[in-house]
């Protein structure tokens, strides 16, 4: 009987262990993380493509042209600092999520995330994944530095010309971390994943960014005088088609990925990464909803 009672134990099924929220520290990571990169793909591309056409209408008074295009360049000068706070902390989450034994707390210090940069390179690997975020980090230095560099009231007579810069560098950054260290193996199908996946970062980032640029600059609205609510409305219908291209990058990329990564519409409340998927859906939403 004991035995019986063992084999019968052993054929019971089991039950898997509850699925539980990740710790606070890696979302604040991951929430600071993407907040620093849509502050500066969203403040860049609306700025490029949305405010500085629209600045360029004859019904806007010199002074008025003046007083935006010098808040536009403080906005995203302060966008650097973020961006580089945001990257440090995604960075020590990084190094503690390698090493179970250490603490966020712990993961911050230099010394630390220094040591997980600079570890060699697995066999047959092309670089090592330490190569790949240090230059991501590297490339957001650069961006962080030419945009603070917006703090000098000269350099703000070439904000377009730092923009434009600031825009292709942040995309390379974003994408050189996500490269593969093996280049052996790589199917279509997971070159088209990376695509995907990058264009659903940067077109997300973008929309929630400029969404939030064109708020904070719109309390420049009174300096535009009588003629405010015509260049608003021309502003707002120049990011609308801004907005339905990204929005229409985030749905189509999202929609593979959920295909990719959930394996039916029991694993979005089963599993913990359909519930973070829950929730950005919802925030996804509000943010069109807002738009």
């Amino acid at each position: 009987m004991p035995v019986m009672g063992v084999s019968i134990l052993m054929l019971a099924p089991v039950s898997p262990p509850a699925a539980s929220w990740p710790p606070w520290w890696r979302v604040l990571s991951a929430f600071a993380y993407f907040l620093g990169l849509a502050a500066v793909l969203g403040g860049t591309l609306t700025y490029l493509v949305v405010t500085r056409p629209g600045l360029r209408t004859s019904d806007v008074a010199s002074t008025a042209v003046a007083v935006i295009r010098r808040r536009s360049a403080m906005q995203l000068a302060w966008c650097g600092p973020v961006l580089v706070v945001a990257a440090y902390l995604q960075l020590a989450g990084r190094v503690a999520r390698a090493d179970t034994a250490m603490s966020f707390g712990q993961a911050l210090a230099p010394a630390r995330i220094w040591q997980f940069l600079i570890q060699p390179a697995k066999p047959g690997s092309w670089v090592s994944s330490g190569t790949l975020i240090l230059t991501q980090n590297i490339l957001f230095v650069v961006v962080a530095v030419l945009l603070a560099s917006l703090l000098i009231p000269h350099v703000q007579d070439h904000l377009s010309r730092v923009a434009s810069t600031a825009v292709p560098i942040t995309v390379t950054a974003v994408v050189a971390n996500s490269l593969p260290t093996t280049l052996e193996g790589q199917t279509f199908d997971d070159v088209l994943n990376l695509v995907l996946t990058e264009t659903h970062i940067v077109a997300g980032c973008t929309y929630a960014g400029g969404l939030a640029s064109l708020v904070l600059l719109s309390r420049a609205r009174r300096t535009l005088g009588r003629h405010a609510s015509l260049w608003w409305a021309r502003i707002w219908q120049r990011f609308s088609l801004l907005a339905l291209a990204t929005v229409a990058a985030v749905i189509l990329s999202g929609c593979w990925l959920t295909w990719k990564h959930v394996g039916g519409p029991a694993e979005l409340v089963t599993t913990m990464y359909g519930r973070i998927l829950l929730v950005k859906l919802l925030l996804v939403l509000m943010l069109i909803l807002s738009g």
